[in-house]
Order: C-alpha cells, then sequence, then structure tokens
C-alpha cells in the first residue's frame, strides 16, 4: 500500500514538472490581440490598466483614439461605480483614411494599446497605456509628418436626471413596489474645471449618499456610528 502510494506521489510531481516547463516555455505576448480594422464603439474597445485606474479603449472609423477611464473607489452617491469619464484624442491629419493601412495590437507584455497606420500623410504610431504606478494615463503619437493632436472630453452627467431603469444591485431597487423602486434614484450632474491653460478637466462630488444609512437600517446596526464612505467623495481626471 504504502509502495502504491508513493509511486502515484512520484508521478503526480512529475506530471506537474511538466506542466510547469509547458507555462515556462510559452510567453504572454503569444496572447496579443491584433485588429486590422478600427471599430464603430466601446463595443470593439480594448482593456488597458494597473489594477486601480482602468481604460476601455478603441479607435473609431474616423481615426480619433476613444477611451473610457475607470477607477476602483469613483463610486457615486447612489452606490454606483461609476466611469469618470470619457476622453477622444483627436489627430490632424486623421490617423485613419478610409482604406488605409491599420493594425492595432494590445501589447500584453506592457499593457500597452499600439496603433500603427498608413495614411497618405505617412506612417502613425500611437501608443496608449496606464501608468503602472500612479493614476495617470500616457498617450504618444509619432508621425512621419508634423501632426497636430488634440484631446478633449465628453460627459453625460451634464445635468441632473431621473435614472430611468435599475439593476439588480442598485440600493433602492424594490421589488414589492409596482415600478421595481424603493424611491427614484438621481443622478448629480459633473463639474468641468476651468481656467486650466493647455488643459482640460472635470469631477464629480457626492452632495448626498444613498446606501450606507439604508443598508445599515436593514441589517440593524443603524446605531453603529462610521463615516459614511460616499458621503462628499470626490473623483475626477485633468
Amino acid at each position: 500500500m504504502g509502495a502504491d502510494t508513493g509511486r502515484s506521489v512520484a508521478c503526480l510531481f512529475g506530471a506537474l514538472a511538466s506542466v510547469a516547463s509547458v507555462a515556462a516555455a510559452g510567453s504572454v505576448q503569444e496572447y496579443n490581440v491584433v485588429w486590422t480594422s478600427p471599430s464603430k464603439d466601446a463595443g470593439g474597445s480594448m482593456p488597458l490598466g494597473n489594477g486601480d485606474s482602468g481604460l476601455n479603449a478603441w479607435v473609431e472609423e474616423n481615426g480619433d483614439l476613444v477611451f473610457y477611464v475607470s477607477k476602483t473607489d469613483s463610486w457615486g452617491d447612489n452606490g454606483r461605480l461609476l466611469k469618470v469619464g470619457k476622453v477622444r484624442v483627436r489627430c490632424e491629419p486623421p490617423l485613419v483614411t478610409p482604406g488605409c493601412a491599420f493594425r492595432q495590437e494590445l501589447d500584453l507584455p506592457t499593457a500597452t494599446l499600439r496603433v500603427v497606420s498608413q495614411p497618405p500623410t505617412g506612417e502613425v504610431r500611437l501608443a496608449l497605456w496606464v501608468d503602472a504606478v500612479d493614476p495617470a494615463v500616457h498617450v504618444t503619437v509619432e508621425s512621419a509628418k508634423d501632426v497636430t493632436v488634440t484631446a478633449s472630453f465628453e460627459l453625460w452627467r451634464t445635468e441632473r436626471y431621473e435614472l430611468p431603469s435599475l439593476e439588480t444591485s442598485d440600493v433602492l431597487v424594490d421589488r414589492s413596489k409596482p415600478n421595481g423602486q424603493h424611491e427614484p434614484t438621481i443622478v448629480e450632474p459633473d463639474t468641468i474645471l476651468k481656467d486650466l491653460p493647455g488643459r482640460v478637466g472635470w469631477y464629480h462630488h457626492n452632495v448626498k449618499s444613498v446606501g450606507p444609512a439604508l443598508t445599515a437600517e436593514v441589517q440593524g446596526v443603524a446605531g453603529f456610528q462610521r463615516e459614511d464612505p460616499l458621503l462628499h467623495r470626490t473623483f475626477g481626471a485633468v
């Protein structure tokens, strides 16, 4: 019995060693994702990030680089983890023209999105990545000829409004009510930063908090004093 067990263990270790050798022989770069045409919308985006800050990025058919910015602590006042915003980077002359050669690669070893295009004005190379340490996004453009690069942002939380529908995870979902809501969920607008020469920026500030107090009441710990994690939380980008 003991001898059989010993042989089984030896075979198991041998199998594990073989698997480890195969894994070591491979390279993460072998799994890089390559596209040869631009995307129509965010459904054709590539993910980037450093574990805290993240992007969903794509190049549109007009040549614009577009990406949504996310953050692990960008919690809104309704208990939703919100996108920080949307950024558009435009090259003039355009990065992409009809029929031009195009290659977009998600470089996994460096967590970088790389684009190489061949418009009539000459080769253009673009790189996009999130800093490994800081909450910063980097974009570089190299062109055979002079190119003007402009960055802008596009906000959708521009005014106060009520969410027309809720997700299962939303705090104010109440299936016992006819409309499925405990009460309306109101989204507050973002604020645009002004007087920033050569820069653009915006932020979202939680003027209220929906969720922590209600959750504490449901769980029977309403009397426990603690700091509200949502109230006055502010996040944005410059």
